[in-house]
């Protein structure tokens, strides 16, 4: 669903690999792929029922289940593997990234940080990176995704038509 959306990037993230992070972390996503807990993802069903548990507390985004979680992790590849692609690197100072834009974009369109926990989901409020990844995340899972998930896949849209060009480009130049 994610690379038929945004097929340029195919080949800029592999499949899920597994990890063991501190329980309180489901899944890590960024320009190499998303990497899933094995403390949460050895048990299927507890961990639908953990998140399940944080969507009531609005935690994470409402009217979502456990498939967000790994669409919010593949938000944070396309906000980290667009730097990559772009040679920004990652980890530089001061390079705003899409998510900062896209946050920017959101709460200039509707209201200020205060709706953040209202519109998306108290995770949303801390940073950027997680404004856009809980925003996508419910985009794409949610039957009735709000309209700050709705603004933040339409945002995406329009920096992909912006990047597009330069990303087959590079493509062709590594041929």
């Amino acid at each position: 669903k994610m690379f038929n959306r945004f097929p340029f990037m195919k080949g800029i993230s592999g499949a899920p690999t597994e990890s063991q992070y501190s329980y309180n972390i489901y899944a890590k996503g960024g320009p190499n792929g998303i990497t899933l807990n094995t403390q949460h993802f050895k048990n299927w069903d507890k961990t639908a029922e953990s998140y399940s548990h944080d969507v009531e507390s609005s935690f994470h985004p409402a009217n979502t289940d456990i498939r967000c979680i790994l669409y919010h992790e593949f938000a944070h590849t396309i906000d980290l593997g667009w730097l990559v692609q772009l040679n920004f690197g990652i980890g530089l100072r001061g390079i705003k990234t899409i998510a900062d834009n896209i946050k920017t974009e959101v709460l200039n369109k509707f209201k200020g940080p205060d709706s953040i926990p209202n519109e998306l989901s108290q995770y949303a409020t801390k940073n950027a990176n997680e404004f856009f990844a809980e925003g996508l995340g419910e985009a794409f899972n949610s039957e009735s995704p709000r309209r700050f998930a709705k603004e933040c896949l339409r945002q995406v849209y329009k920096y992909s038509v912006i990047y597009k060009g330069y990303f087959d480009e590079k493509r062709n130049r590594s041929k």
